[in-house]
């Protein structure tokens, strides 16, 4: 009876190892896909930049524009959440 109880044991402590397992390789998947987001978002905003700069928009405006881009996509993101 007792090999039995410590077989149910080592089950219990095997399924619960993978399932914290499973959970770190959410977690670190997670924060890969908040890594490329950010760095697309990123290539996004300086190639907003660089264009405006080539067509000799006033800094002031370019700050206006890259405002509201941002407020935009908060907008945008806070709206797609409460879905």
């Amino acid at each position: 009876m007792r090999s039995v109880i410590e077989s149910m044991d080592s089950i219990y402590d095997g399924s619960r190892r993978l399932i914290e397992m499973r959970e770190l390789i959410d977690s670190t998947q997670s924060i890969l896909d908040d890594y490329i987001n950010t760095k697309d978002e990123g290539v996004v905003i300086m190639s907003l930049t660089n264009g405006m700069n080539l067509m000799g928009i006033d800094i002031s405006y370019q700050y206006i524009v890259k405002g509201l881009i941002f407020i935009i996509a908060v907008a945008f993101d806070v709206r797609s959440r409460k879905k």
